[in-house]
């Protein structure tokens, strides 16, 4: 409009025209980039607010980052699980919001996260493909398969890798069926908003946790007359951690032995195990209370080893038998010293970054107040007996006199 008008008044050589041309497009251009960095304020603030779920996330993120970002072709929302390994979809299919989970690290998410692993960088694990169908021929095999609930069409794709204190929490992808549909601006913003995006997945992390606490404290008040921790604690605590296997041992810090069966919760592959009747010296558990501190150990085959353990003088191999991977063995203390040991088994190998290490060590108190009211249980049936008793004396003490 302003080249048109200036034409109809002025007279101006090819140059000029040119000139003019070229600044009032880089005007325009500023004055939308600054429209764009400003609008990830209001998206932030906006995806931010309110949120326990990833469709809540995934239904502001179409609602606001539509109004800047060409999204024609689709949003997709893959939420990245370390503990399970697994991949949660969200897209909208159908003007319908869909979720789908996958345990094989597959596609252009899976490439992504892939190549942020070998990388290490945000930048350098970022996939931009501008015009699909004349780049299809050139690109990597993996890249041509499509994630779950991705429309199959776009022409403009961008996948870009959500990191939370340097770990991959997911991937954000926007895309256009317009060929070259996203600048460097556009590129800015996605990522600011991506950016975003990875700490309202952390905090809906952090909200779960909070929850399965106050279901455990629900179960501890609801079940204070049990003589044994109610199983249904240690249920909660390896649904909550999603452990394969979580074990819980009564230890009586006086006796220094352990009250056995243990409460455990998951499925074994080794049934021999529910029956265990003693735990020797050498044992895992055994060395875990001399140990005294929590450990978590990626690897398995280094627990017994980083516990103090002598490999010659080990009897048996949970881990090994189990499939085990990762180990995440805590004491748990009472005022008077340790009272128990909380084990969690993992079959798939396990990051344990320090969200998922507090949570653990916050379950595995919740599991100290389990032990304790079954010990306060115990003492008060003991003493209720011996009063019974007491009284039963008494009784015949008076008929026959």
């Amino acid at each position: 409009y302003a080249l048109v008008h200036i034409q109809s008044t002025v007279v101006l050589d090819q140059t000029t025209l040119q000139a003019l041309e070229q600044a009032i497009g880089a005007g325009l251009g500023s004055a939308w980039a600054l429209v764009c960095y400003r609008a990830t304020g209001e998206i932030s603030r906006a995806i931010n607010a309110d949120l326990s779920n990833a469709r809540d996330l995934f239904a502001k993120l179409h609602q606001y980052l539509g109004n800047y970002i060409d999204m024609s072709g689709g949003l997709l929302l893959a939420e990245y699980d370390h503990e399970t390994k697994e991949l949660r979809y969200t897209a909208l299919v159908d003007a319908e919001i869909t979720s789908s989970t996958t345990s094989e690290l597959h596609g252009r998410c899976g490439y992504v996260l892939d190549q942020y692993a070998r990388s290490r960088t945000e930048r350098g694990a970022e996939l931009y493909i501008r015009d699909y169908p004349r780049e299809r021929d050139g690109l990597p095999t993996r890249i041509l398969d499509m994630d779950n609930q991705e429309v199959s069409n776009p022409s403009s794709l961008l996948f870009i890798p959500l990191l939370l204190r340097e770990l991959p929490v997911g991937v954000l992808s926007v895309q256009s069926f317009n060929p070259n549909a996203y600048d460097e601006v556009d590129l800015d913003v996605v990522r600011q908003v991506g950016n975003q995006v990875s700490l309202a997945l952390g905090n809906m992390r952090l909200f779960r946790y909070g929850r399965v606490q106050a279901t455990l404290g629900r179960i501890l008040v609801q079940e204070l007359d049990k003589s044994r921790v109610p199983t249904s604690v240690v249920e909660a605590i390896r649904e909550a951690t999603r452990a394969d296997v979580c074990v819980l041992y009564l230890y009586d810090n006086d006796a220094e032995t352990f009250e056995l069966p243990s409460v455990f919760d998951g499925k074994l592959l080794n049934t021999d195990f529910s029956q265990q009747t003693a735990v020797s010296e050498d044992d895992v558990i055994s060395l875990a209370v001399k140990h005294a501190a929590p450990e978590y150990v990626a690897k398995s085959s280094e627990l017994y080893e980083i516990l103090g353990g002598h490999a010659n003088r080990r009897r048996g191999n949970f881990e090994s038998r189990e499939k085990i991977l990762s180990v995440a063995i805590i004491p748990v203390k009472g005022p008077d010293g340790i009272v128990g040991v909380l084990v969690l088994n993992y079959r798939k190998e396990q990051i344990f970054d320090a969200p998922q290490k507090q949570f653990a060590e916050s379950l595995a108190a919740y599991a100290g107040v389990a032990i304790r009211n079954s010990i306060a249980f115990q003492a008060a049936a003991a003493s209720e007996e011996w009063l019974l008793k007491v009284h039963a004396a008494v009784q015949r003490s008076t008929n026959a006199i």
